[in-house]
């Protein structure tokens, strides 16, 4: 497996940890962004948008537009995946 692979199942762990931490209200993409970097994952904001449809496909989150922005949440699913419950093909297993 490639290294930007690795980083990419990582930050993809990283972001279902995130808003899992973060239901049920769930994070604005700008927050999430910011905490994403403050764990050591720090991406663009375009291969993060790319990582939430990802996600949203993969129906482990959802993303839906708001006032500010948009707010992105685990679903129950997701919240399984970044417990490590369930597995999920492109994203990291949890230690």
């Amino acid at each position: 497996m490639r290294l930007a692979e690795r980083y990419r199942e990582d930050r993809r762990l990283g972001i279902l940890a995130l808003l899992a931490a973060a239901r049920p209200i769930g994070l604005r993409v700008g927050l999430l962004a910011d905490a994403l970097a403050d764990t050591g994952r720090a991406a663009s904001g375009d291969a993060l948008r790319t990582d939430l449809a990802w996600l949203a496909e993969q129906g482990l989150a959802t993303v839906d537009a708001c006032e500010d922005g948009e707010v992105a949440r685990a679903t129950e699913r997701g919240v399984d995946v970044a417990l490590g419950r369930a597995r999920s093909p492109g994203v990291r297993v949890p230690d």
